[in-house]
Formats: structure tokens, C-alpha cells, sequence
């Protein structure tokens, strides 16, 4: 720079001789630093302005804890501003630093005066490094959250029923109309979690169903799960879902004229209609990404009140898999087969349920630890692959206080299955195939205790209504 910015100066030159060197690494230590060193004082100040504005606002944006920081980071426009902002900041420090060597050297020896340009060309590396990486990781949350909101790969076209699966996919109620959802309370938030396997084969199951249930006023906590086997189930369009609910993603996905609502868009709504209160939300993971989420946070804790003993899964390429009752710590690949592992003394599918629920609020207490920080890029790169929601992103920081208003509240953890919520449909009626059958008298009235008014069963609803 050949002129300082602001007023003119008026010093007099000092009569102590200053060292380059030491202005340059000055104005690396903060911007402005190696101006006042050299006695310029209003050159410092321009400089260091700027930079002060920059962590002040920074400092603001971080008081509500870091969590809420990085979920405003994954709103993209704040993500590439933060990105921006990185940027012209190391910009900034580099002009400062040679600025700051370049005056002090005007006074200096010449070996002093070459010595010291060597330093600010290191420090001024040292700067890109760093903002190099600082700027990697704010464009890490603008990816992610770009990504996040993306539709997820479209289905492969669903295959025609197995011998087992007799009768039609969906029997049609012709006479019937999806009845208008209820607007969401104002002091709930309802999320829909799904877990998506789509594994080697053709048909992409949804074997993890979970409604998360947050009301701050009440201090209470429900989540929901349905069972994957569950069937036979009131369709929110008329008629009957005759095969399991796990597959009816992939059957709405690849059939858009019967699912207009497309894979997901029909699966929350069928979850809304059948569990009988509004969802605001979901956000779904395929479980070929969960064990690399797991293993970038550090694991996760858990503890297991009954031993499990499973023969059939395979494990670390090994058939069988075992894990004693009490407390541990879950690596990605233990973790996926905790959440999946149904065979052996006391599995099945409702065990596994709630030790989905328990590895999800284990997942969220591990992504609060400070020391996730390390590997923040990579687990925002898989979570931009693997994750997708359609909750606004700049609500989430709002989402987050309304969790916290529930923290210290009891979560309570609900299961569809038998024999409170379902009962076993007989074989000879499936196929040969193991199913469940909705009570949908039991599951009303807990939709009323959950919902209240709020509830479509509080209105006597129990299939759509026919438009009059």
C-alpha cells in the first residue's frame, strides 16, 4: 500500500529505530498491531477496525453455544458469507503485515530491511494456511447444507410382488378422500425420522420409521416408532397398504400416478394419518452412511439392559453377533449392528426400535462434544451424501431452543407393536410371511393422549371421509 487510509498522519517521525521484522509479526498477531508498534496510530486503527467488527459479530453468533452456530452455518447464504468473510480477512491480515514491514523498513539496515521480508512472506503464508483451512471448513457447512435439501436418487422401478406377497399392493376404497391435516400445534415441533437401507438390492425399505415428538411447554418428549413389518395399514388416500409399510418409499417412489406425493412425501403423510397428529418435518439418513457418521463423531455411548445374542448377523465379516448387558462404546460398525440386530433370545423388531431411539439421543449428545470439531469437514461431507430434511435451515437454530426447552424431560419411548398397538396378522392370511396388524383403537387414544385436540382421532376419524 503507498498511502495509509484515514486522516492524514501528523507524528513525527520516532527517533527510536523500530525492527521490521517485529512490526510484521505484529500485524500477524492481529491486524494494525505493527502500525501502532511503528507509531502510526491512525493506520492502526483502520486496520484493526474491520477485523475487530469481524470477531465481535463472531463472538455474538457463538453466545448461544455451538450449537446453534453451526446450525446457522448450515444455512447456506450464511455459510458462504462466513466463507467470504474468511477470506477477505486473510487478505486483509496479508496487506496489514507487509504494510506494517514495509514502513518500519524505510528506518532499518538493509539486512534488517531483507531479513524482515523474508519473515512477512513466511507469516504471510502461515495466513493462507490457515484461513485456507478456516475457509474448508465454513464452505463445509454451505455444501452440507445445500446438499441436505437435495431429493434423494430416485427409486429403480419397483418389481412385481413376490409369490409370498399375494393380492393386490393397495386396495383401493373408492368412496374415500384424504381428510384435510390438521394445522401443527404452536407448542409442538413433530420430526419423522427414517432410516433408508438401500443396500445391493433392487427394492430401497425403510426400516426405521421414528416420530420425535418436542413439546416445550409440557416438558414432554415421545418417540414413536413403527415397526417395519407392520401392514395392512389405512392408506391416507383411501384404501389399504396391503404389504408391509417398510416398502411403500420405494412403491410410491417409482409410481408417481398412484403416489403423487413421491417416496417420501407419501410416507410422511401416511405416518401423519396413521399416528393421527401433524408432522412439521422430516429428515432421513440411509443407513449405508450411519456407521461412517458414528465413527467421525468418536462413537457413541450407550448402555444395553439385556445381553444381545444374535447368530445370524454378520459382524466384521463374521457370522454372530454378541454384546454383554451394561454400559459401552459404540464404534459405526457395532453401532449399525445395535440398531439392526432383531435375531436371537428377546430380539425382534420392537427391541431394535428402541435401541434406534437410544442411538439417535446418544448420536446428538456425541455432535454437542467440542471435540467433534476435528472432524467437522468430513462428518458435514457425509452428512450432506447420506442425510436429507426438509426443515428450513434458517429455522433450525429455533428448532434447537425449542429442544433445549425439553431438556431434563423424561423421554418416553413408544413402539407399534404387540400386543398394546398391534397384533400378529396370521400367516395363512400373509403369504406365509410375518406380519402386523394395527389396533387403530389403541393407537387413537394415544394419538389423543399425544395430540389432544390437535389429533384427527379427537374428530372420530379413523378412515378418510367421503367429500360430501
Amino acid at each position: 500500500m503507498q498511502s495509509d487510509p484515514g486522516p492524514p498522519e501528523t507524528l513525527t517521525e520516532p527517533t527510536v529505530r523500530r525492527s521490521p521484522s517485529w512490526a510484521a509479526v505484529l500485524s500477524f498477531v492481529f491486524p494494525g498491531l505493527g502500525q501502532l508498534y511503528r507509531g502510526r496510530r491512525w493506520s492502526a486503527l483502520a486496520y484493526a477496525l474491520p477485523v475487530a467488527l469481524i470477531l465481535l459479530g463472531l463472538a455474538v453468533a457463538a453466545a448461544g453455544g455451538l450449537e446453534r452456530l453451526a446450525l446457522r452455518m448450515l444455512n447456506p447464504p450464511v455459510a458462504l458469507t462466513a466463507t467470504a468473510l474468511v477470506g477477505v480477512l486473510g487478505l486483509w491480515r496479508i496487506v496489514s503485515i507487509f504494510d506494517a514491514r514495509r514502513r518500519t523498513a524505510a528506518d532499518a539496515p538493509e539486512r534488517d530491511s531483507r531479513r524482515s521480508l523474508l519473515i512477512a512472506a513466511l507469516l504471510a503464508v502461515l495466513v493462507l494456511g490457515v484461513h485456507g483451512y478456516a475457509g474448508y471448513y465454513a464452505f463445509s457447512f454451505y455444501r452440507a447444507g445445500e446438499q441436505i435439501q437435495e431429493p434423494l436418487i430416485g427409486a429403480q422401478p419397483s418389481p412385481a410382488p413376490t409369490p409370498m406377497e399375494t393380492g393386490p399392493v393397495a386396495t383401493p376404497h373408492p368412496d374415500a378422500t384424504p381428510g384435510p391435516t390438521p394445522p401443527p400445534p404452536s407448542d409442538m415441533v413433530n420430526v419423522l425420522f427414517v432410516g433408508i437401507d438401500r443396500g445391493t438390492r433392487i427394492n430401497t425399505n425403510t426400516d426405521t420409521m421414528l416420530l420425535a415428538s418436542f413439546n416445550p411447554l409440557t416438558k414432554r418428549i415421545a418417540m414413536i416408532s413403527l415397526p417395519r413389518d407392520t401392514a395392512q395399514v389405512p392408506l391416507y388416500n383411501g384404501g389399504t397398504w396391503n404389504r408391509k409399510i417398510n416398502t411403500l418409499y420405494h412403491y410410491a417412489e417409482s409410481n408417481p400416478d398412484e403416489f403423487p406425493d413421491g417416496g417420501m412425501g407419501t410416507l410422511v403423510r401416511e405416518f401423519e394419518y396413521l399416528v393421527g397428529g401433524p408432522i412439521d418435518y422430516y429428515a432421513s439418513i440411509e443407513m449405508a452412511g450411519f456407521w461412517g457418521m458414528i465413527d467421525k463423531v468418536g462413537g457413541v455411548d450407550v448402555v444395553l439392559e439385556r445381553p444381545i445374542n444374535d447368530p445370524v448377523y454378520t459382524y466384521h465379516e463374521k457370522q454372530g453377533f454378541y454384546l454383554e448387558a451394561g454400559p459401552h462404546h459404540l464404534d459405526g460398525a457395532t453401532a449399525l449392528a445395535y440398531v439392526r440386530s432383531r435375531h436371537g433370545p428377546g430380539g425382534s423388531d420392537f427391541e431394535r426400535a428402541r435401541r434406534q431411539q437410544q442411538v439417535l439421543l446418544a448420536l446428538r449428545e456425541r455432535l454437542r462434544d467440542p471435540g467433534v470439531l476435528l472432524n467437522l469437514p468430513s462428518l458435514l461431507d457425509a452428512a450432506g451424501e447420506f442425510v436429507r430434511t426438509d426443515v428450513p435451515l434458517d429455522r433450525l437454530p429455533e428448532l434447537l431452543d425449542i429442544i433445549q426447552a425439553s431438556q431434563g424431560a423424561e423421554v418416553e419411548h413408544i413402539v407399534l407393536g404387540p400386543r398394546t398397538y398391534a397384533e400378529q396378522i396370521p400367516m395363512s392370511e400373509f403369504g406365509g410371511l410375518y406380519g402386523l396388524r394395527l389396533k387403530m383403537d389403541e393407537v387413537a387414544a394415544l394419538s389423543i393422549s399425544l395430540f389432544g385436540d390437535e389429533s384427527r382421532y379427537a374428530r372420530g376419524s379413523l378412515r378418510p371421509t367421503p367429500e360430501p
